[in-house]
């Protein structure tokens, strides 16, 4: 919009352009906010306030303030561009016989002429310090009419209406000169098209303040003050703008963090699980194995053993049946009892069992007492003897073998 729009970096997309001037002996403040919109400056609100708490209560302590000193305070006066007086020297030929280190001073140009402002630093001092104990932030503050130097270019009209102040720019000459002249009485509202914005008159110090903050048309004895401000603001501003996202931030990643941990942290506890349950079933899969391997060794030993044994045994007991015996069943280590899932077998080690028919029972005792003879018979125990028909009989023997 304007020659020179500085970044909004540091000092926000919002600014609060406040004009002090009096009135009927009362002090008042325009507040005018303006907005960033893209490339353009658009005033949102403004409000006119003579009471000192409302101008508090209604600004935000998180947006800058651009101030224009315009009350009766202030000295001003137009001078020719041509005066060849650096600022100090200019400002004691203009205003002589005053203490200039206790004046803050506005040197702007206006067209062919300077307009010169000056006030008692304690004056703008004091303002300065209510703002501050409210916890309001004044970055840039102008003397007078001076922030008009920013806008001048813009204006179509002759007269120019301010709050307490009439420009008039004579255009008689081959130079246009400036008139300032007191404001008589309550003007009507009067509206300025200023590059397309419309902006009432009242409005026209408080937009210029803003401006001036981004554009610094007019010289200042007192920039140095201003730097330390807007810098001390702009650290302040960093810090509350910059807090909530650094906190949302270190939240997110410690949450990230937490999150991550918790994951592994669970999958570590589920692996241990498993790892356990792995070394329980390792360790009876090893214990079954041992087992298995002892009992193969055992049945290998007993097979080994016994293959011999068997047949002598059954080889004896074979040649020693008497011709009236008939063997049905013949058993070495017969199993004791049923056979089930997930038990081990039971057997009945060194002995044997012999079932069958006789038809000669006095044979079928002479063959006992055989049997009984052999050495490597323990014991001979009838298990059971009964008639089958009237010319033969059913038995049943265990026979123990030594071990």
């Amino acid at each position: 919009m304007f020659k020179q729009l500085k970044t909004y970096l540091n000092i926000g997309s919002k600014i609060y352009g406040i004009e002090v001037f009096e009135h009927n002996g009362t002090l008042n403040y325009e507040v005018v906010l303006v907005k960033r919109s893209k490339t353009e400056l658009l005033i949102s609100t403004s409000h006119t306030f003579t009471d000192w708490q409302d101008v508090v209560d209604g600004l935000d302590a998180k947006t800058p303030i651009c101030l224009c000193y315009n009350t009766e305070d202030v000295l001003h006066k137009m001078v020719s561009a041509q005066a060849k007086y650096n600022d100090t020297a200019l400002i004691e030929q203009v205003f002589p016989n005053i203490v200039i280190e206790r004046f803050y001073y506005n040197i702007s140009p206006f067209h062919a002429e300077h307009y010169l402002a000056l006030v008692e630093k304690a004056k703008i001092d004091a303002v300065i310090k209510n703002f501050e104990g409210a916890k309001l932030h004044v970055v840039n503050y102008s003397i007078g009419l001076s922030v008009l130097t920013n806008l001048l270019d813009y204006f179509v009209e002759d007269t120019i209406h301010t709050t307490t102040k009439t420009l008039v720019i004579d255009k008689g000459r081959s130079e246009d000169t400036i008139v300032i002249k007191p404001q008589k009485g309550k003007i009507p509202k009067t509206g300025y098209e200023i590059n397309g914005l419309h902006v009432d008159h009242t409005k026209l110090l408080g937009l210029g303040a803003v401006i001036d903050l981004l554009n610094q048309g007019a010289k200042k004895n007192y920039l140095g003050v201003l730097n330390a401000q807007q810098e001390k603001f702009k650290y302040t501003r960093a810090f509350q703008v910059l807090l909530w996202p650094i906190v949302a931030f270190f939240f997110v990643l410690l949450l990230a963090n937490f999150l991550v941990f918790n994951h592994y942290y669970t999958k570590s506890n589920d692996l241990e699980v498993e790892l356990n349950s792995n070394n329980t079933n390792k360790e009876k899969l090893i214990g079954l194995k041992e087992s298995l391997i002892a009992k193969e060794k055992r049945v290998e030993a007993i097979l080994t053993n016994n293959n011999s044994r068997s047949t002598l045994f059954m080889d004896a007991i074979a040649q020693s049946i008497p011709n009236s015996v008939l063997l049905e069943n013949l058993v070495y280590q017969p199993i004791s009892k049923p056979i089930k899932k997930d038990e081990a077998i039971a057997q009945d080690f060194n002995e044997i069992y012999i079932s069958g028919e006789t038809n000669d029972t006095e044979a079928f005792s002479n063959w006992i007492v055989i049997l009984e003879d052999f050495e490597w018979v323990s014991q001979v125990e009838t298990i059971s003897f009964g008639f089958k028909s009237k010319n033969s009989s059913i038995f049943s023997l265990k026979i123990t073998v030594n071990e």
